[in-house]
């Protein structure tokens, strides 16, 4: 059974960092509407500066690949547009989700 908790960006950001598949119920940005996707991060626009013309991380945006669809996708990443990631060994949920980066 995976570990559950509230978590916080860098908690969840890390633990998909290693490529490993997870699923993450989101907010779309441009509709409003709840959407859940099985993706993984998308290690090749994370090493490749300069190939996007603007930088996902200044948009708070994490390059994903869809694995349903196997496109590459951008998973909005700001304050309250992740509601719950789950990772298969760990699943976070998030009320309002606090932007610990600073």
């Amino acid at each position: 059974m995976p570990d559950s908790s509230h978590g916080s960006f860098t908690e969840w950001i890390n633990a998909v960092q290693d490529g490993r598949e997870f699923y993450v119920k989101f907010r779309k940005r441009t509709t409003g509407e709840l959407r859940t996707m099985r993706c993984k991060v998308d290690t090749r626009h994370r090493s490749k500066p300069g190939e996007l013309p603007y930088d996902p991380a200044v948009k708070l945006l994490l390059p994903v690949m869809d694995l349903d669809k196997n496109e590459p996708r951008m998973l909005p990443c700001g304050p309250g547009e992740v509601i719950a990631v789950h990772t298969g060994d760990h699943a976070f949920w998030f009320e309002d989700l606090e932007d610990d980066r600073a």
